[in-house]
């Protein structure tokens, strides 16, 4: 068949890929736990407040990885997995990367190169949540605190902005794979004239 003859119209909608970054404290896992149905699978400590269902804090990078597995081969009426929080999740990969190599730390892989091999441990937990929407029809919402980082303009001048708290070659991964990046911070009060 002719290529014209392929052309598709009109929409397939699917779950949607979304990464929240912001400020501490602004509502990022209120966000997580008011879409539709969600489970939690946490990284750290911060949900005792929120009323949710969510997986026990994952200690190892394997631990989420059979979390990711459990959610695809069992069945379940989730609709969203909320991942609390990718820097805490980061953590756990650099972990992972320092057993697997027999080191102390990610740093101790020369040329920054650690970081580099932690791309492995992304993608396949990129590829698990890839999974989870296409095939379970699940929502993603990845969670992330943020950091303030220099940004070097070469058509303005040099600024600070805000950025996810992650290893930038991990964020760049990241934030590719994700439908929408959200960022959320405080506004400031407007002010009368």
């Amino acid at each position: 068949m002719k290529l014209l003859g392929q052309i598709q119209k009109g929409r397939e909608p699917r779950p949607r890929r979304v990464m929240l970054y912001g400020t501490h404290g602004i509502g990022k896992s209120t966000f997580g736990s008011m879409s539709q149905k969600p489970i939690f699978l946490q990284t750290e400590d911060g949900l005792g407040e929120i009323d949710c269902e969510k997986f026990p804090i994952a200690e190892t990078f394997d631990q989420v990885m059979a979390t990711l597995s459990e959610l695809y081969s069992e069945k379940h009426s989730y609709r969203t997995v909320v991942i609390d929080s990718l820097d805490w999740l980061e953590r756990l990969i650099w972990a992972d990367v320092c057993q697997k190599r027999m080191i102390e730390s990610i740093e101790d892989i020369g040329y920054a190169k650690g970081y580099t091999f932690a791309l492995t441990q992304w993608r396949e937990f990129l590829e698990g949540l890839t999974a989870l929407r296409n095939e379970r029809g699940m929502m993603v919402i990845l969670i992330a605190h943020a950091k303030i980082e220099r940004f070097e303009n070469p058509e303005t001048e040099s600024y600070d902005r805000y950025v996810p708290r992650l290893h930038k070659l991990a964020s760049a991964v990241v934030q590719e794979w994700c439908d929408e990046v959200l960022f959320a911070t405080y506004a400031e009060p407007r002010r009368n004239c």
